[in-house]
């Protein structure tokens, strides 16, 4: 449906203007599309060679729980009388 490249399918991608980025450039595009400090930071990101940006996307992506802990979602108290029955 989408003509994704090869094992492209289970990571990060991003469109833009009918354009697709994906792993680490993704990021790239999206932190500078929330402008502001974000965007610095993509920009930042960005000087990196997309191979060794890549590998650190890559390499995060395996170690994910481990770097950034695993959390369980909560509902806010009160959500459930947004939805409806």
């Amino acid at each position: 449906m989408f003509d994704f490249p090869q094992g492209e399918a289970a990571t990060l991608v991003y469109w833009e203007r009918g354009e697709r980025y994906f792993r680490s450039e993704a990021v790239v595009r999206l932190l500078r599309a929330c402008g502001g400090m974000p965007a610095g930071l993509g920009w930042v990101l960005g000087g990196i060679p997309r191979g060794w940006a890549d590998t650190l996307y890559n390499w995060i992506a395996r170690h994910r729980w481990a770097v950034f802990g695993r959390q369980q979602c909560f509902m806010a108290s009160g959500a459930d009388e947004r939805f409806l029955p």
